[in-house]
């Protein structure tokens, strides 16, 4: 109850800051400003009294902190940098009652139950701002204000009666679910999620039975796709961004919501499906931009380069495109496919050579025909030959 001699109502951390051991029990008898870390398996901080925690000495939380000591109706503010673990939980002593507050980016741990919700949860950074899901949020009232959210925990629950979103959702490759209540997305509101896999899934949204997702849009939002999966696949595939479309309330398709994506030998896409979910698409376009690349490069007039791209991106040659995804650009694209199948001097590489070796059956070349190339022989090839790789 006392403080820092000298400075009523501060402290300098509770508990050790690797979290081992922890306190057993800290009680807060009066309003205080910790200027460092919480490590306490329990905190209580008693009714109607406010305890901001985190400074110069620590930012972290690990452990359990109770709003209230019977009515709930305490409050417990987190600093800009905060570091909860995620087994960390903010918890009221009566459900409805007790708020929590962030004052900037922060990994935030669980906070509230399902039959036991804190009555507010506010985030009043800057726009831009990083809040790390890592745990569930059950609150009678939510407000993310302008921060991003990136959720980190694999299923992450926000329940309650309103939530309030106005920033990025980085998806990664999780979960986040909608329980219960209103949640509103301001214009501000743009997704990204991640593929890995090409046969899995992205990161997505589900809004549950008896949730419904509002959204105010004004001018485009974009959903973006991190796209680290192979292109090597065939014409489409499909992946859910929100499962229980029905529920969702608002325009998300062109032109409100733009879908762009990471891979550049792929067309992203956004429909809904026939339960009206929304699902993204992603489309094999490596032949259009390869020939595009070529037709706006030095080999575009070369023989045999034209008609052979086609088969350097076909979905079973897995050597090009593993190489195709290296090109970052148009040029890199065009002198890849290019030189390939056209070069004739020492500047093929040995590794150009062994790309070429491997996909040779999908030319229908032998290593045998390789001295024809820049011979008079080759103006009257036609067909796969054409366009050979020349031995070094």
């Amino acid at each position: 109850s006392g403080g820092v001699p000298n400075t009523p109502g501060t402290i300098y951390s509770l508990g050790i800051g690797n979290g081992t051991p922890k306190l057993k029990q800290v009680t807060f008898t009066t309003n205080y400003n910790n200027l460092g870390s919480i490590i306490a398996t329990n905190a209580t901080i008693n009714d109607g009294l406010t305890v901001t925690t985190g400074g110069i000495a620590g930012k972290d939380f690990d452990g359990k902190i109770t709003l209230g000591s019977a009515n709930g109706n305490s409050n417990v503010i987190f600093v800009d940098g905060t570091n909860s673990t995620a087994t960390s939980m903010v918890a009221t002593a009566k459900a409805n009652n007790g708020t929590v507050t962030y004052l900037g980016s922060a990994a935030v741990g669980n906070i509230g139950s399902s039959n036991a919700l804190v009555a507010s949860v506010k985030f009043t950074g800057p726009a831009g701002s990083l809040e790390k899901l890592q745990g569930n949020i059950y609150s009678t009232a939510t407000n993310f204000g302008n921060v991003n959210l990136n959720v980190a925990g694999s299923n992450i629950i926000l329940g309650g009666d309103t939530t309030a979103i106005n920033g990025n959702i980085n998806l990664v490759t999780n979960t986040l679910t909608f329980e219960s209540g209103t949640s509103t997305w301001g214009s501000n509101t743009s997704l990204s999620t991640t593929l890995t896999v090409s046969n899995g899934n992205i990161g997505h949204i589900v809004i549950a039975e008896g949730a419904q997702v509002n959204v105010t849009t004004i001018g485009t939002t974009t959903i973006n796709v991190q796209d680290n999966a192979s292109a090597n696949f065939s014409g489409t595939k499909y992946y859910t961004l929100i499962e229980g479309g029905a529920r969702f309330n608002g325009t998300l398709r062109d032109p409100n919501f733009a879908v762009t994506g990471s891979n550049r030998f792929v067309n992203y896409g956004l429909i809904r499906a026939a339960n009206q979910d929304y699902v993204v698409t992603r489309t094999n376009d490596a032949a259009n931009v390869v020939t595009n690349d070529i037709a706006n490069s030095p080999f575009g007039g070369a023989p045999g380069v034209g008609q052979n791209v086609t088969t350097f991106v076909n979905a079973t040659n897995t050597a090009a495109y593993n190489n195709l995804l290296l090109a970052k650009n148009s040029a890199d694209s065009a002198n890849f496919v290019g030189t390939i199948t056209t070069d004739t001097s020492a500047a093929v590489t040995n590794a150009q050579l062994d790309i070429a070796k491997d996909i040779q059956a999908q030319l229908g070349n032998r290593l045998s025909a390789l001295r024809y190339l820049g011979t008079p022989e080759t103006a009257e090839m036609t067909g796969p030959e054409a366009g050979a790789v020349p031995a070094a």
